[in-house]
């Protein structure tokens, strides 16, 4: 076949057509050395494929690794022979991968991990609070070396990162990578599908397989949806709520209520009228901001709500 290497890789990633599959496969078929070529590089590609998310890479010192073996089990190769060029550089590739698991697998890195309905809280060495929701991972190391703060999640997790401008705090997910040097936000980061909601500060968001990026602000989110990246002016407040757990009011004053949803979902909310002081008694959970703002309409005899998605107002005759 002509141009053998890219004909396989495509083969392998599915970008061939009908006939140039065909043509591969008959290749393949055509001696046993073709088969077993073919077969070297699937396990290669298959290798690529693993989720690496939670390593934390040392290339120089993996490189290292990888020259002294191929310094001791150096072979003289034909260099008109294909077969054992390939397959040279195959053994390569797989020594590193293996090496590099070995090493990324690090037992400095710290893994905690949740249940169905289990939600944790995890504050690390910089003072930095994280709240982990049910079925996810969050691998970090014991002490944060280096210029950055790098932690790994698989999963849906809210960070308040301590602020410093010297060490920027980066989550690597498996299809988005977040910046910050100092905020609160709310991130789901999963295989396909990536979300960050901005409560506080500033962040950093891209995409793992393209360079798309976008820096939001407060009361900003974004997704990444099969590697397209989409931002928005306002927030999603249904992926909240997973962690404000129940919010039970007993005769609490109105703005003291207000300052609670606030914080919670990253809207401030103003009131006038002199309804600050209507006494709230409810109890509310798993609820979003316009399902609450509905039951507080009739408790504290709000009739006008004012919504330009970072400021809520609230007005209506005393209560």
């Amino acid at each position: 076949m002509q141009n053998l290497e890219e004909k396989i890789q495509g083969y392998l990633s599915g970008k061939l057509s009908k006939d140039e599959r065909q043509e591969v496969e008959n290749w393949a078929n055509a001696s046993e050395q073709n088969a077993k070529l073919l077969a070297q590089h699937r396990k290669l590609y298959e290798l690529s494929e693993l989720d690496t998310s939670s390593f934390c890479p040392n290339v120089e010192m993996a490189w290292l690794k990888v020259e002294k073996k191929i310094a001791k089990h150096s072979i003289a190769l034909n260099s008109g022979n294909v077969f054992y060029k390939i397959a040279a550089a195959i053994a390569v590739t797989i020594g590193l991968v293996f090496f590099s698991i070995s090493y990324f697998s690090s037992p400095d890195l710290v893994a905690v991990n949740t249940r169905e309905g289990e939600v944790l809280s995890v504050i690390l060495s910089d003072s930095t609070s994280i709240t982990l929701n049910e079925n996810s991972t969050l691998k970090y190391p014991e002490a944060f070396d280096g210029s950055e703060r790098k932690v790994y999640l698989d999963g849906q997790a809210f960070f308040e990162v301590k602020r410093d401008e010297d060490h920027p705090f980066k989550i690597i997910g498996r299809s988005s990578v977040t910046k910050v040097l100092g905020t609160s936000f709310d991130l789901i980061a999963k295989q396909t599908y990536s979300q960050v909601n901005v409560l506080s500060g500033s962040v950093s968001f891209k995409g793992r397989k393209s360079n798309d990026k976008v820096v939001l602000e407060k009361n900003n989110s974004a997704t990444i949806v099969d590697a397209k990246l989409e931002s928005f002016k306002h927030i999603d407040t249904k992926t909240l709520v997973w962690r404000l757990g129940e919010l039970n009011f007993q005769s609490t004053p109105l703005r003291e209520v207000a300052q609670v949803l606030t914080k919670h979902y990253g809207v401030e909310i103003q009131l006038q009228s002199g309804i600050d002081s209507c006494l709230i008694t409810s109890k509310f959970e798993g609820k979003t901001m316009s399902e609450i703002l509905e039951v507080l309409k009739v408790i504290a005899n709000i009739t006008n709500v004012s919504d330009d998605e970072k400021v809520v107002v609230l007005s209506g005759p005393s209560c």
